[in-house]
């Protein structure tokens, strides 16, 4: 089983780069979340950018009890 290691970050906006690291997954879990209106996310020309705080409440959503 792999271990994702948690990246602190300090902005309220994090890149599609950073967002894949902050999880430890790849680009095509995002695209999956995005082209199934999973997840809000905001484009500045073609670069994609994700709030940490959807990114959490992501996780928080799909907890498992």
């Amino acid at each position: 089983m792999r271990t994702a290691k948690v990246i602190p970050i300090k902005s309220e906006f994090i890149s599609n780069a950073k967002a894949q690291e902050y999880l430890g997954v790849n680009a095509t879990f995002f695209k999956r979340l995005r082209m199934n209106a999973q997840i809000h996310y905001y484009r500045v020309g073609r670069t994609v950018f994700y709030k940490v705080k959807d990114i959490n409440d992501l996780i928080e959503k799909n907890k498992i009890l």
